[in-house]
């Protein structure tokens, strides 16, 4: 279901966008990367690598931003969506640790106390349901 693709998708941008921050972090804040002169370098310009750094992790943090807003729409929808289809409560934590969270399926098993093959099961039950919701709005 696209739906929930989307929502794991934005989910893998988000920890994308929080890696290069941490990256970035590190660089910002080891002692090779402060520069205390203030002086310029040889190539006459007054930027220095900390204030473009600075530039990156800003608007690294704003498009995290949006994207968290796009998330959580999607994610409202998706539990407005299960919520009409009355999922039960499992169904519905399979989706969110699956499509929310980002686990694998795997994990989702464990965290469900199920076996991959009941996993794959009610997820091919899920995905049929919420098909035929969306086909009927």
């Amino acid at each position: 279901m696209k739906e929930l693709d989307f929502c794991l998708k934005l989910y893998r941008k988000c920890k994308s966008i929080d890696e290069e921050i941490e990256e970035i972090n590190a660089l910002l804040y080891s002692p090779k990367g402060q520069d205390l002169s203030g002086m310029p370098k040889g190539n006459g310009g007054n930027d220095s690598i900390v204030d473009k750094l600075v530039d990156k992790k800003e608007k690294l943090q704003n498009k995290r931003y949006e994207i968290e807003r796009q998330k959580f729409t999607c994610q409202q929808q998706i539990d407005e969506m299960m919520n009409k289809c009355n999922l039960t409560r499992n169904e519905k934590l399979l989706i969110k640790y699956r499509f929310f969270y980002g686990l694998p399926w795997k994990r989702v098993g464990e965290e469900l106390d199920w076996d991959e093959n009941k996993v794959f099961r009610v997820y091919r039950k899920i995905n049929a349901i919420l098909s035929e919701y969306v086909t009927k709005l």
